[in-house]
């Protein structure tokens, strides 16, 4: 974006500060800082980190993926290639942390004889059986019967986001208590086939 020359020398920086009208969800430093040999902060070369990819072909649904220690953080991905069925009703994805519902993506498709009308439902758990408040709000419902969709949940500080064929979706930002870096499944349920699942870790 720009260059600002610095006033003061670099190494005597102790602070970064935001202000302003924004609500910030996350702060990443590149490379990260150490303390040199002198006691002055120094840049430390990151390690290489081997990106680990699982791919799952077709895997039948009820689908769970137990995850490794760490959660699902920055920068993991997980895409779901779907096809919600002729007669769907429902089908959800779930980010699950000893059976605690951290992230509930529900998608209620709509049915014309029932008078049912499209929903995308966002929630999360606690104490294994009560629902907080539901997010409902959404643009246009992106999801079609028989229609093939890719769904990706992306991982950021405290927040998931999912894309829909490429277009942003919706923000999921977690609940008071909740930490991502605590999930240890992912699941799908309901009304729909799974071509592909695959997990960037």
């Amino acid at each position: 974006m720009c260059d600002f020359p610095h006033r003061v020398p670099v190494e005597s920086i102790r602070t970064i500060s935001i202000n302003g009208n924004i609500r910030v969800d996350y702060v990443e430093f590149h490379p990260p800082i150490g303390i040199g040999a002198d006691g002055k902060p120094t840049l430390v070369a990151p390690t290489p980190k081997q990106e680990v990819i699982t791919k799952i072909d077709k895997p039948n649904v009820p689908f769970e993926l137990p995850l490794p220690p760490g959660g699902f953080v920055s920068p993991q991905s997980a895409r779901f290639t779907i096809t919600p069925f002729l007669s769907s009703e429902r089908f959800t994805i779930n980010l699950k942390s000893k059976g605690e519902f951290l992230f509930h993506f529900r998608v209620d498709m709509p049915n014309q004889a029932q008078k049912i009308k499209p929903h995308v439902i966002r929630n999360s758990s606690k104490n294994g059986v009560k629902w907080l408040t539901e997010e409902r709000t959404f643009g246009t419902f992106p999801f079609h019967k028989g229609i093939t969709h890719d769904i990706v949940f992306t991982a950021y500080g405290k927040s998931v986001t999912v894309d829909v064929d490429g277009a942003p979706f919706v923000k999921f930002v977690y609940r008071d208590g909740d930490d991502p870096v605590n999930v240890d499944q992912i699941t799908v349920v309901g009304d729909v086939l799974i071509h592909r699942f695959e997990h960037k870790g």
